[in-house]
């Protein structure tokens, strides 16, 4: 099954993907760029266990606030 959404919350909560985690491994994608014709592009996939969602870094927030 995919879901599209449109908006990401503030903080993660995973209250969309608990529902699928039932179901299997959930995969979230990103990528980071200007496109194809303004320069490179760099896309990334990753799969995070539920039960070591509190391992992750408490800084990891939304990439499209990323500055470096």
């Amino acid at each position: 099954m995919v879901r599209y959404v449109t908006a990401a919350p503030d903080k993660p909560d995973y209250a969309l993907e608990q529902p699928f985690c039932r179901q299997g491994a959930v995969i979230g994608v990103d990528e980071a760029g200007r496109g194809p014709w303004a320069g490179p592009v760099t896309a990334t996939a990753f799969w995070i266990n539920p039960e070591r969602k509190d391992k992750l870094p408490k800084t990891l927030t939304d990439s499209k606030n990323y500055r470096h």
